[in-house]
């Protein structure tokens, strides 16, 4: 697995990169997404092997 601790966002119509966003550590499987109150998250699973497993949450700012 590569050691890109990042979570990448990619415009829908050219592939162009509109976001990197550093995570605390490699991603381990694959993101999910909810709705709270109109705001949209993402959580992503990052550590096992060497570090504790935990869910990062992100969103972006209102």
């Amino acid at each position: 697995m590569d050691d890109d601790p990042y979570l990448w966002a990619f415009d829908p119509e050219d592939g162009e990169v509109v976001g990197r966003f550093e995570l605390p550590g490699n991603a381990r499987g694959a993101p999910s997404t909810y709705l709270v109150e109109g705001k949209q998250f993402i959580v992503v699973p990052i550590g096992g092997f060497f570090r504790a497993a935990e869910w990062v949450a992100l969103s972006l700012p209102d």
